[in-house]
């Protein structure tokens, strides 16, 4: 990529960057990218990785305090403000972000090949041939994580309420 590329690309990035507002550090302003999450942030996700994290731990606390509040709220304006104060004190008090993590694809190293295929020997006899020595990996990817919108905020937390009042009746057809 040449160094104009480059700069188109960064220009594209950032103007569209501009467009959606997201959670920050003490407001809800621009979308931003984050290196890795803080101690207190929230990573969308299912996976271990998301679940392990202290934020999102405190998250599932956080959730669970306020869940009675929630079964609580008769009518679906009560639990919708009851998911906004939960997000507001997260994000206000607390200082948490919302983070969606995205595996992004970095630029290969160069590849290598050579011309002669190579005969390896398996532990308990045998050989096989390797005729491909290309070192181009297209699997390159690192995470990267972008804070969410205040939306999308409100969503994961109305999941996660959700998701907790369903497990707790099924609990008690038990």
């Amino acid at each position: 990529m040449t160094p104009q590329t480059q700069t188109q690309t960064q220009t594209n990035l950032n103007n569209a960057l501009s467009l959606y507002p997201t959670c920050s550090n003490n407001h809800w302003s621009q979308s931003t990218i984050v290196a890795a999450p803080g101690p207190y942030d929230i990573v969308c996700g299912r996976n271990s990785g998301a679940y392990k994290n202290i934020g999102n731990r405190r998250f599932r606390v956080t959730i669970e305090m306020n869940l009675q509040r929630y079964i609580d709220s008769p009518t679906r304006e009560e639990k919708t403000n009851t998911i906004k104060a939960i997000v507001h004190m997260l994000h206000e008090d607390i200082g948490a972000r919302f983070l969606k993590k995205e595996l992004v694809s970095v630029d290969p190293p160069p590849t290598t090949t050579t011309t002669t295929p190579t005969t390896n020997c398996y532990p308990y006899g045998g050989t096989f041939t390797n005729n491909n020595h290309s070192t181009n990996n297209n699997n390159n990817k690192v995470p990267r994580y972008t804070v969410m919108t205040q939306k999308q905020a409100r969503e994961k937390t109305g999941h996660a309420l959700r998701d907790l009042v369903t497990s707790l009746r099924k609990e008690q057809e038990e």
